[in-house]
């Protein structure tokens, strides 16, 4: 007995280690990479309340683009496919996209996307991690690209209303109504893409959160969703945990065959 409050003593050492490994990386690093455009595009009105919540707010009416962001030359923490390629969807309206080569911050999800719409908080954040779960049922963001041209708009949509709906209900939560509220789209929408993306929003309280999100900052910049990899550290922690598992599992079978001899 002793011996097993040993091992699970040291293994939950190693496991929190790794955690702040993990966690450490993501808020100290930056991510350099370049825009290559976006694709299967539509073009959208919108009107939305900045901030969302508190004051003062300033309602905010435009044009933009929903669809995929697509990245290459990616250098960084950030999890890519190919050699150096990622997607991704962006998380504030006010911000243009620059082509070319540009650099991001990577910071905390709950901290973006910007000083006008303000941080989304925790609340928010977890709900978009639900929220990309339940579109990308793989876990990987950069599944993205194999979706289909309504799936992507549709996504990018549900995204925004997640960052920047701002009415709740007589709880306290947040109301995601893609039409509706303090962020609504107002033109552009198909019925395909409306009600694709009303069925990822409904999708979000059963679904499994995606995991290893973070947001890439950028004052000059349109702010991202981004995804980390498990830092090598954590990938040791990991194989460390299970060489214990492995020891102790053996230790119990010894001391188990000593006491039948026995």
């Amino acid at each position: 007995m002793k011996s097993m409050m040993r091992l699970s003593a040291v293994g939950s050492v190693l496991a929190l280690a790794g955690a702040l490994a993990f966690s450490g990386q993501a808020a100290a690093d930056t991510v350099t990479a370049t825009y290559g455009g976006m694709t299967q595009t539509r073009g959208v009105g919108y009107s939305v309340v900045l901030p969302p919540t508190g004051s003062p707010q300033t309602t905010k009416t435009g044009n933009t683009t929903t669809g995929i962001f697509n990245f290459s030359a990616a250098e960084g923490p950030i999890l890519t496919y190919g050699t150096d390629q990622f997607v991704t969807f962006c998380i504030d309206l006010d911000d243009t996209a620059q082509t070319g080569s540009r650099t991001w911050d990577v910071v905390g999800l709950a901290n973006a996307p910007d000083s006008t719409a303000g941080p989304m908080g925790d609340v928010k954040a977890a709900s978009l991690a639900k929220l990309l779960g339940a579109a990308i049922t793989s876990g990987v963001l950069n599944d993205a690209r194999n979706l289909t041209d309504v799936q992507k708009q549709a996504l990018q949509l549900a995204i925004w209303e997640v960052v920047h709906e701002g009415q709740t209900n007589a709880s306290g939560e947040f109301v995601y109504d893609i039409t509706g509220g303090s962020m609504k789209i107002t033109s552009g929408l198909t019925t395909g893409v409306l009600n694709q993306a009303t069925a990822y929003l409904n999708a979000m309280s059963t679904a499994t959160a995606m995991g290893g999100l973070v947001a890439l900052t950028s004052t000059a910049n349109q702010d991202f969703i981004g995804q980390v990899p498990i830092p090598a550290a954590a990938w040791l922690f990991g194989s460390a945990l299970l060489g214990i598992a492995a020891l102790g599992r053996r230790n119990r079978k010894q001391t188990e065959e000593s006491e039948t001899l026995a």
